[in-house]
């Protein structure tokens, strides 16, 4: 089964709001649209932690500088329409963030178009909304870590 390894930010404001793009998994078996943290694949050349630099980059247009942790990891079965089956190695780092100006020039044409929007979500709107996000229990895990309950080694959401 090949592997994709993929790095993502819980990318959280001084509000400790959580930045999530609107995403069309149009490629997947049983299309859908989740509310996802900005990130993505690890190139081959690339650790872990270059390609969240490079990823948050190219997708909100800020440059990370340095503070981050790795906090969540999970390993998911995907397969496409075509029938192809992988498996998904995502890591998840905590980044806070300020006064964040965000921009999404950067994103590549196929991000753009399977985008269909963002926003800065509270954990009461998540925990009210009716919208599907990336883990069942969102809205719990960043109370945690709101909360300071933030994990010493990465735990598997």
């Amino acid at each position: 089964m090949k592997i994709r390894k993929s790095s993502r930010a819980i990318l959280l404001n001084s509000e400790n709001n959580i930045f999530l793009f609107k995403f069309e998994f149009a490629m997947l078996l049983g299309h859908r649209m989740l509310w996802v943290t900005p990130g993505g694949g690890v190139e081959s050349n690339e650790s872990f932690e270059q390609a969240l630099y490079r990823e948050i980059y190219e997708e909100i247009g800020i440059e990370l500088n340095g503070e981050y942790k790795w906090i969540f990891y999970r390993n998911k079965p995907f397969s496409t329409k075509s029938g192809q089956e992988f498996m998904s190695e995502e890591r998840y780092y905590l980044v806070k963030i300020k006064h964040p100006n965000i921009t999404c020039n950067n994103m590549e044409q196929i991000e753009k178009k399977l985008t269909k929007e963002w926003k800065w979500w509270s954990i009461e709107e998540i925990k009210n909304s009716s919208e599907k996000f990336f883990i069942d229990n969102l809205d719990e895990e960043l109370c945690k870590i709101i909360n300071g309950n933030i994990p010493e080694e990465p735990i598997e959401i």
